[in-house]
């Protein structure tokens, strides 16, 4: 596994993370439905169900607003089928936190050395919580992972 990380190990966390989509086919709080997929589909084809935050008018319909899009490019494929509507969004979901967990790799690589990115690689790689959470639609998930992309292109240089 090593070696995996010497270079790049993407492949490796993305493996991970699809793996993660295949073997978790349970729901982990109740957000993952009613403030993304659910809205993203009310959306996208007019009909749903809306919680009170939605009616209110309180949450932001950013994020649901790109599964939608999802949602829309796939109806105009007529890919809009239910088991594709459920799995595509999660395995997106999968897709970029594979993405930020090579920028976590890279920013212990950048902060700490190489063996320090092996490790952090290891961690993230084998983690079973972020095997559980990686493919939930939550909106906590991106933004974890545009932090974290922040993060390594902070300016830490200065700091030193």
């Amino acid at each position: 596994m090593g070696d995996m990380m010497s270079e790049s190990p993407f492949i490796l966390f993305l493996c991970a993370r699809i793996f993660s989509v295949v073997i978790i086919q349970t729901w982990f709080v109740a957000d993952e439905y009613w403030q993304a997929n659910e809205v993203a589909h009310h959306l996208a084809f007019g009909y749903g169900y809306l919680t009170w935050e939605w009616r209110e008018g309180i949450r932001s319909a950013f994020y649901p607003s790109i599964l939608a899009a999802v949602f829309k490019i796939l109806q105009l494929l007529r890919l809009d089928y239910a088991l594709i509507l459920i799995q595509f969004p999660r395995i997106l979901h999968a897709i970029f936190f594979s993405l930020g967990d090579l920028y976590t790799w890279k920013l212990s690589n950048k902060l700490y050395g190489a063996d320090s990115a092996t490790w952090s690689g290891i961690f993230l790689a084998s983690s079973w919580f972020l095997t559980y959470c990686a493919p939930r639609t939550i909106s906590s998930g991106p933004e974890t992972v545009l932090n974290i992309i922040a993060l390594y292109h902070y300016p830490w240089e200065a700091l030193r």
